[in-house]
């Protein structure tokens, strides 16, 4: 779309044209140039997906939380993706992704129970 004019410029088309329906909870990075999605089916079979749009190029991030939770969220700065999920042996929390590096971070988390 062509904001300014209010015109629509093209078509809606699909985001990824490959594989459908694995495909999921998009999110827009601030500035509106990229946009970041799951890919995969079920919590422990997400990986994280990030698009240019400029250059429709995906770079694709191994999975490095044991499992993952369904929404993610953008840092303002566009740095970083926010997200909950799991860390191994119990350790749910908050984490940050770094995008250019894919490193992860736990920002908050519990300790795993013990009986």
């Amino acid at each position: 779309m062509d904001l300014t004019a209010g015109k629509v410029v093209s078509p809606p088309a699909p985001l990824v044209q490959r594989f459908v329906s694995p495909y999921s909870h998009p999110a827009w990075s601030p500035d509106g140039r990229y946009i970041a999605y799951h890919k995969g089916v079920g919590d422990s079979n997400r990986t994280i997906s990030i698009r240019t749009l400029e250059t429709g190029k995906d770079r694709d991030f191994p999975k490095r939380l044991t499992r993952m939770f369904k929404e993610f969220q953008w840092s303002p700065d566009g740095h970083s993706l926010l997200m909950a999920g799991e860390m191994g042996r119990g350790r749910n929390g908050i984490f940050k992704m770094e995008v250019q590096t894919g490193d992860v971070t736990a920002i908050r988390h519990s300790e795993p129970l013990r009986f």
